[in-house]
Formats: C-alpha cells, structure tokens, sequence
C-alpha cells in the first residue's frame, strides 16, 4: 500500500538536563531556528516536538522524537528539522536508526547549521559528524564525573535525587533558598526526626527483638515517613540502611556502578513480574573504588558492623530464616524464562464439592517465580510464563542420584571430598557435635551470669546518680552474642540426630567413595540436615538444574560447574573418548534400581541410553 506524502516539516528540539530546561534558553533558539529553516525551504510546519531533560544518548524514552518519526511513517509530513547534530542524537548506533526510519518512509533529515547531500560523499560527512556528536558526549560525561570525584575528595557530596533517610545532602537550590550556608554544600546534615527513627531501628535489631519484617510492620503501623517518600516500609529498605555505612559516619561516593540499556524496557522484572519502566541499572561497585570522606554518624561503629555482618549473613540463608533454605536453592530455573524457580511449601485444601469431606494434599513443587509473581500482580489472564509445577521431591531425588552416577569421575570425587571433609564435622560426627553444644551451653551460661552482674551495676550505677542510657550498649553487646550463639546451638541441635552411630573425627586422608557416597545420601535425604549445609553440598559442583516434563513424569538436566570434567573422557559412557569441560545429565522418568552408570562389565544393572550433546550427556531410561 502506498501513502501520499504531504509536504511539510516536524520540528525537533531537545535540551538535555533540567536546569538547563528551567534556566536556559536553548529550546528556544533551538526552535526559532527550526521554524527559519521551514520558511526558507519553503515547509509548512505539522508539528513541533520537544523532548526536556533527556539525554542524547536514549532512543526510544525520547517521546517526542518518537512522534516525528511516526508522523513522516504515517505520511503526514515528509522532513525533519533537527538545529545539529548533537540534538538530532549522541549515539551513533540510534543516528543511524533514525536515519534509516525516516529515510525509508520517504523522508529526509534537515539540519540548520549544515547540509549533507544524498550522496556517498554526504552520507561519510553525516557519519563523521555523528561520531564527532558521541565523542563530545563522553568528553562531557567524563568532565562531569572527574567533577564529582574531585569535590568528593574535598569531602563534598554530589547531588542526587535523594538523600539517604536521616538526613540531608545540602544541594545548590537550598543554598538560593537561603535554608543552608554555601560552606555546606554537599555536605550532610541530620534531620532530627528521621534519625530517630534510624537509631530505634538498629537498636531493636541489635537487640534481637525483631526481625526486618517486624520493623517494617512497626514503622508502617506508626505512619513514619518513608525513605524516598514510598508508599510503605518494606524489609528491603531497611537492609539497605544497614549496609550503608553513612550511618556509622563513613560517606561513600561511587558505591554503585550505574548504567542504562534501553532493551530492558521490554521485559519485566525476574521476582516481581511486573513491566520494567526505567532502564537505568544499579550495581554495588568494588570497595577499592570508593571514596569515603567523614559525615555525621547516627550510630556507633560496632552497632553498624553487627548489622551489617547480620545482613551479609542472611543473605546466605534467605532472608534469615534456614528453614527457607533448601537443598537446591538458587540451583534450579525455568526452562521457558531463565527465572529461578520458586519453592512452594506443601498445600493442604479442602474438597469444593457441596458435603464432602475429602482433604487434598499437594507435596511441595517448584514453580517458576515470574509466573507465581505475575499471577499476584497482574492476574492469571496476564502471566508472564508457564505454570508448570515440578513435585520438589522427584526433582532432589533425581539431583541425588545424577551425583552418584557422577561421583565415578575422579574430578568429582575431589570436589565433593573437600566439601565432604568441611560438612562432616558439623554434619555427621555425633560426639563432636555433642561437645560443642556444651561449649555452647557453658558460653551462654556465662553470658547469663554476665547479664546479671550487668544489671546488679545497672541498679548500683542508678542509685549513685548515674544515666540508665550508660548500659544501652552493654546490654545492646550482650544480646548480640547471645543471639549468635543461640543461633549456632539451634543449628548444631538439628544436626546431631544425622548419624549418632558413627562418632568419630575425620582423618584428613582420602576417604573411601563409598563412604562419600552414603554420607552424601543420608544428608541430602535426612530431615535433621539444615538446608543450608544440603545446598553447600550440592553447590559445590552443581552449577544449575533446569526441570521438564515427560510425559505425567518430572525429569531434570542438571549441569555441573564448568572444569569439573575438564580433563577426562567419558569412554565408559558414550563408547568413544571425548573431551568434556561441561557436563549435564538429563534424567527422566521413574527410575528403577540405582540408575548408577556401570563400570566394568557390571551385568546386574542394565546401561541407560546414552547420547551426545553438543558437550553434554544425555542420560535417559531406555
């Protein structure tokens, strides 16, 4: 279908910060001399556009650029005029996109301050110009950062859109306003009734009297005001205000590594379901790449390093709670989307039918986590994937026998020997395991007697005129440690029912496979063992397992970490000597006997179909 062109212009402006939209008067200029550049090509002007405060270097966030092009593809006009090059686009990458666009519907780009003619010659001056466009923008990023650095050595904050919660990062507008002093610019001043609110949270978590979940209910409760302005407190941002070590005085520049990637647009976010809107990406940057400068400190050092180490070691065991560990945590992930998959506690749900009885149980299964998000957030009609669900159950016991078939490979017996050698102590040595609970039980015996004697010099102190608030940090210490150590004896209590008959330390020779291999079953299978110490086990050589259906029947490809299997042949398996420096196995179907690969000439246990691919192998019942 053809589309009759009509003649005339889309004017273009852009300008690429908000000051420079409030103050400047570039959109202006910018505009005038578009609409000249129509009267002497002699264009009627359909439309003028204008895209304020974006940068250069976007494409499909510049809306207004977005309808020029849309209204030369539609037909209605057949030039842009662009004022140059730098506000045509910075990014050589979209010039040409745009070029092409417009070019293909018929269309031709205008520039006021130059000409390039339809001509090989024309199109390498329209290159060259584009590049010139891109490197003057990274010149001009790499003025602005080396700017930033420079003032955050002097012990100056850039600005930013939002200062941490509890206080103030001065900027240049409160400065005009007169609220502060120019000698505090960038710099951090308290705000009173928010810092409050941060002590009372580290005080309450230090003394281990709530949990992340239980502060964010409190706060929310109480209508405190919410960082960044959000509509609720959520666990997340406490965590975050844990680890930013501005609250112990420590102010850091370039905590974060900062990027943009437009494609992201397009998808939609791996827990939650819900679309991406900014394709602006935060990543915490190296250590070594910071710079700190001193700032006013809400809480001590050892209060903030406590919650600190607290957070990294919740993070291991999810979200702090081990009973939400599992054996395959973070290992397993949807075929269809890539997402982890999520582990849903077994259901139990009564019949629907009108007078009956019936109660249904569902074993617990792995879902796919942008599915199960999608559902809550946006309904069924709306999923973001699949809704198949694997029983949790076949897909363990497939990853259990997958590492008994592999465990015949030398590399995989060194691998799991050195996490066998770490996990037996705490896992399977009875009498180790009961001696140090005594030690446990004499620590905290002793933290009590020191609790006590506290409070005796607490009483003392109060009655000789002294504040109370003396001992908050006292006290605030010993709960810590003895937190700590309750959490440690709760740990160690689980695991002495494993295996109480062997009691014995390990030797630090080789162990026997077979003894790897047993003490690798029974932990993995045993409801005494800790998640956590099954997904330590299984993580040291599994790298991820990704679930299918066959048939009614769940199946698993379980890849192993890359170089496992870097140096051997797998002769006994394909039939010819092959390199492999990743191995997966596919395992499907009700397996029957050990489903062991055999070795020699083993006649009790028939071969499973074996086949290559592409440097894998496919294991499968025949």
């Amino acid at each position: 279908m053809t589309i009759n062109k009509t003649r005339g212009a889309v004017l273009y402006t852009r300008v690429s910060s908000d000051g420079q939209e409030a103050h400047g008067t570039s959109p202006e200029t910018q505009l005038d001399a578009c609409r000249l550049k129509a009267l002497d090509l002699g264009l009627p002007i359909v439309a003028e556009y204008y895209d304020g405060g974006i940068s250069g270097a976007w494409l499909t966030q510049r809306h207004g650029m977005m309808q020029a092009i849309a209204d030369i593809q539609a037909g209605r006009a057949d030039t842009l005029i662009c004022a140059n090059m730098s506000r045509y686009s910075r990014d050589t990458e979209h010039q040409q996109v745009i070029k092409k666009a417009v070019q293909a519907a018929g269309g031709r780009i205008i520039f006021c301050d130059m000409n390039f003619d339809d001509t090989p010659e024309g199109d390498f001056a329209f290159g060259m110009m584009g590049q010139f466009a891109e490197y003057e923008r990274k010149v001009i990023r790499k003025r602005t950062y080396s700017g930033f650095v420079k003032r955050a050595e002097h012990g100056i904050q850039s600005a930013r859109r939002t200062s941490p919660f509890g206080y103030r990062i001065v900027t240049k507008a409160d400065v005009l306003r007169g609220h502060y002093t120019h000698d505090q610019l960038g710099k951090y001043q308290i705000i009173e009734s928010q810092a409050q609110i941060v002590r009372d949270l580290f005080a309450k978590y230090v003394a281990g009297t709530h949990s992340l979940n239980e502060l964010a209910k409190e706060l929310n409760s109480a209508g405190a005001p919410t960082p960044g302005g959000g509509k609720c407190w959520r666990s997340t941002n406490i965590r975050f205000m844990f680890l930013n070590p501005v609250y112990k005085g420590c102010a850091v520049f370039g905590r974060f590594d900062h990027d943009t990637d437009e494609s992201r647009l397009g998808q939609v976010h791996q827990r939650t379901g819900k679309p991406l809107t900014s394709a602006h990406r935060m990543r915490p940057a190296a250590e070594d790449t910071w710079i700190t400068f001193d700032c006013p400190a809400l809480v001590s050092e050892d209060v903030w390093d406590y919650c600190a180490q607290q957070m990294q070691e919740n993070k291991k065991l999810k979200s702090g709670n081990p009973n939400r560990v599992h054996m395959l945590t973070a290992r397993v992930f949807c075929r269809e989307c890539g997402a982890g998959m999520y582990h849903m506690s077994p259901t139990r749900q009564k019949s629907k039918k009108p007078g009956s009885t019936d109660v249904f149980e569902y074993p617990a299964r792995y879902q796919c986590g942008v599915y199960r998000t999608s559902v809550v957030n946006l309904g069924k009609g709306n999923a973001a994937c699949a809704p198949t669900g694997y029983y949790v159950q076949d897909i363990e016991e497939r990853v259990i026998s997958a590492l008994e078939d592999a465990c015949l490979r030398p590399a995989m017996v060194a691998a799991l020997v050195a996490e066998y050698n770490q996990m037996s102590p705490a896992t399977l040595d009875g009498d180790a395991i009961r001696r140090q609970l005594t030690a446990l039980d004499r620590a905290l015996k002793e933290i009590g007697q020191e609790e006590a004697a506290a409070v005796q010099a607490q009483i003392a102190g109060i009655r000789a005129g002294a504040s109370p608030d003396v001992y908050q940090a006292v006290f605030a210490e010993i709960a810590a440690r003895r937190q700590d150590l309750e959490k440690q004896r709760g740990v160690l209590a689980k695991s002495v029912n494993v295996h109480p008959s062997r009691g014995r330390a390990m030797s630090p020779k080789p162990v026997a496979i077979t003894d790897i291999l047993a003490d690798v079953r029974i932990a993995l299978t045993s409801p005494h063992v800790p998640g956590a110490t099954k997904r330590d086990i299984t993580g040291s050589v599994i790298e991820k397992v990704l679930p299918f259906k066959e048939g009614k029947n769940n199946g698993a490809e379980i890849f192993f970490k890359p170089g496992l299997f870097a140096d051997e042949t797998f002769a006994d398996t394909v039939g010819t000597p092959s390199a492999v420096p990743e191995m997966s196995l596919f395992l499907a179907g009700n397996r029957q006997g050990s489903g062991r690969v055999p070795s020699g000439n083993s006649e009790t246990t028939a071969p499973p179909e074996v086949t290559m691919l592409s440097k894998r192998v496919r294991f499968s019942d025949g």
